[in-house]
C-alpha cells in the first residue's frame, strides 16, 4: 500500500484505516433517508404513495448536490466539512428518534423536515468524502481501493435496511409499538455515527483545498470555474446525449419498483401486498439482497473482463430490466 506523500508519517497514510469507515458512513446515511425511512412511514401508518414520495423526496440532495460542491473549497480542508456534516447529523438523527415517539399519520411534519435536513447533510457529506478520498490518495492507490470503497458503502444497506429494519419487527412486537421499535432504531444509527464521526475525528486525513493555496474567495473562485469547465466538456463528448438516455434508462424500471417493491412486501394481504414481517423483509431485501448485488457486480465485472463490454452489455441490461417487467 502506498502512502500519501504529504502524509506518510500519519496514521491515515494507511487508506485501510479510513477509507472503509468513510464509505460505510455514506452508505448509511443515504439508505436511512432513501429505503429506511420508507419502511418507516409505512409501519407509522403513512400511505403507500406518500412513504414513496417522501423518501423520494430526501435524495433529492444527491442528485443535485455537484452544484454546491464547489463551496467545499472555502474551508481550510476537506476533513472539517466531514466532521461537521457527521456531527451535524447524530444530532438530528437523535432528533429524529425522539420525533417519532409522538408520530402519527397526520402528525409527521418534525419527522419530514427533519430527514430532509438528513438528506442534505448526508449529500454534503459524500461531496466532502470523496474530496478526502482523491486528494489523498495518488491515482494508483485511488484504484487500488475502489472496490473496499463499494464493498463498505454497500455495508450501509446491509446494517439499515438488511439488520435493522428485522430488528424493527423483532422491537416491535417486544414493546407492541411501531414509534419504540423505529426510536430504537434511530438510535442505534446515531451510536454508530458518533462513533465514526469521533474515530474520523482522529484518523480521517484532511484532504487539500484550493482554498488552502488560495485566500477563501479565489479557492470558491477556482473550484467554481473547474466545476463549470468540466460541466461544458461533459456535453461536448461524442456521442453524448446517447449516453445519457443510456444511463436515464438502465435503471429506469428498478427506480420504479424502488420505492415501491418494499411496500409491496410488507403491505396486508387485504390491501394486495404480500404480507410479510420487517423481519422477512430485511434478510430479504436488505441482507441477502444486497449480498446478492455484491456478488454479482463482483462476477459481472469478471465477464466483462473476460469477454468485453461489447458483448456483454446488452445480455447484462436483459440482466437487469427483464426482472423488473416481471
Amino acid at each position: 500500500m502506498t502512502p500519501s506523500p504529504s502524509s506518510s508519517a500519519r496514521p491515515y497514510a494507511f487508506p485501510l484505516w479510513w477509507v472503509p469507515s468513510s464509505y460505510l458512513a455514506m452508505g448509511l446515511i443515504y439508505i436511512l433517508v432513501s429505503g429506511v425511512a420508507n419502511i418507516m412511514f409505512k409501519n407509522l401508518g403513512m400511505d403507500n404513495a406518500l412513504a414513496a414520495f417522501w423518501s423520494s423526496l430526501f435524495i433529492l440532495p444527491y442528485t443535485l448536490k455537484p452544484f454546491w460542491a464547489p463551496l467545499l473549497e472555502l474551508g481550510k480542508n476537506k476533513r472539517v466539512f466531514v466532521l461537521s456534516m457527521q456531527f451535524l447529523l447524530v444530532g438530528l438523527i437523535v432528533l429524529t428518534a425522539l420525533s417519532v415517539r409522538g408520530a402519527a399519520p397526520g402528525s409527521m411534519t418534525p419527522l419530514l423536515i427533519l430527514l430532509g435536513l438528513a438528506g442534505i447533510l448526508g449529500a454534503t457529506q459524500d461531496i466532502a468524502t470523496d474530496g478526502v478520498y482523491v486528494t489523498t490518495l495518488n491515482r494508483v492507490d485511488q484504484a487500488k481501493f475502489i472496490g473496499l470503497q463499494s464493498m463498505c458503502w454497500n455495508a450501509g444497506p446491509v446494517i439499515a435496511n438488511g439488520v435493522l429494519v428485522r430488528y424493527s419487527g423483532m422491537w416491535q412486537i417486544s414493546t407492541g409499538s411501531w414509534n419504540t421499535a423505529w426510536m430504537y432504531v434511530l438510535l442505534v444509527i446515531a451510536g454508530i455515527m458518533g462513533f465514526l464521526a469521533i474515530y474520523h475525528t482522529i484518523l480521517l486525513p484532511p484532504g487539500t483545498s484550493t482554498a488552502s493555496t488560495a485566500s477563501g474567495n479565489q479557492g470558491w473562485k477556482q473550484g467554481m470555474n473547474t466545476f463549470v469547465e468540466a460541466f461544458s466538456s461533459f456535453f461536448q463528448k461524442k456521442d453524448i446525449l446517447l449516453m445519457i438516455l443510456f444511463v436515464f434508462f438502465f435503471r429506469f424500471g428498478y427506480g420504479f419498483l424502488d420505492k415501491m417493491g418494499p411496500l409491496f412486501m410488507i403491505d396486508t394481504r387485504q390491501n394486495g401486498g404480500l404480507g410479510l414481517t420487517n423481519q422477512a423483509l430485511g434478510d430479504i431485501n436488505g441482507t441477502f439482497g444486497t449480498g446478492a448485488f455484491m456478488i454479482g457486480s463482483l462476477l459481472g465485472g469478471i465477464l466483462v473482463s473476460k469477454i468485453g463490454l461489447k458483448k456483454t452489455l446488452l445480455p447484462l441490461c436483459l440482466c437487469m430490466n427483464v426482472p423488473n417487467v416481471v
